[in-house]
């Protein structure tokens, strides 16, 4: 299982960053993240709370390394913004669509925006293995 350390030098190593770079922009020393990067201590909240701020990383991905919730802020807006444009779009041709087809529209529908976000991730994830 990888580790919060392992994670923050994911961020580091993303954003091609030295030690000394990335320390100065979540506003600690480099020997407190050198520390971390090595497992020696853990980030304070606050240290979480700048990077999730800083690089607009996930603080749950950060703290608990779970992937469906290793989403930008950025990408966020974007699953948003592309399932009103797909709902939308399929209400054009809801006259086509089969009942079960219909009932899955539905369904989808009223789920709040993160839960239609998590759906779209877990597809992601689905096809992304086939």
């Amino acid at each position: 299982m990888e580790s919060i350390a392992n994670r923050i030098k994911e961020i580091r190593i993303k954003y091609n960053m030295n030690q000394r770079n990335f320390s100065e922009q979540i506003g600690i020393s480099q020997a407190a993240l050198s520390d971390i990067e090595k497992g020696k201590t853990k980030p304070s909240i606050d240290t979480v709370i700048s990077m999730s701020k800083k690089f607009e990383i996930s603080t749950d991905w950060i703290l608990r390394g779970d992937p469906s919730s290793n989403v930008t802020y950025h990408d966020n807006e974007v699953i948003n913004s592309l399932f009103i444009k797909l709902f939308n779009n399929l209400a054009e041709f809801y006259s086509v669509l089969t009942y079960d087809e219909r009932e899955l529209l539905s369904n989808l529908n009223s789920l709040d925006n993160d839960e239609k976000v998590q759906v779209l991730l877990k597809l992601r994830d689905q096809i992304s293995e086939k």
